[in-house]
C-alpha cells in the first residue's frame, strides 16, 4: 500500500491543482490512473517487480484543454 505522502503527491496534489488553476471537469477515468500510477511507483520504489494490473495507462480520450 503507498505511504500517505506518495498518496499525497502523486494523487491528491493532481487533483487539488486542476480544481485551483484548470476548472473544469474531474472524472473518475482521471482519478484511477492517478491511483493506479501512485500503486506503480510505490512498487517500483519498493525495488518490487511491477504487477501487470499496477501498470500506468493513459486513457485514449483528449485532454481538457
Amino acid at each position: 500500500m503507498p505511504e500517505t505522502e506518495l498518496l499525497i503527491d502523486r494523487v491528491v496534489a493532481p487533483i487539488m491543482y486542476r480544481i485551483l488553476f484548470r476548472p473544469g471537469r474531474l472524472d473518475a477515468a482521471y482519478a484511477r490512473e492517478l491511483v493506479t500510477n501512485a500503486v506503480y511507483a510505490q512498487q517500483i520504489e519498493a525495488g518490487a517487480r511491477p504487477t501487470q494490473a499496477a501498470a500506468p495507462w493513459r486513457s485514449k480520450k483528449k485532454p481538457d484543454n
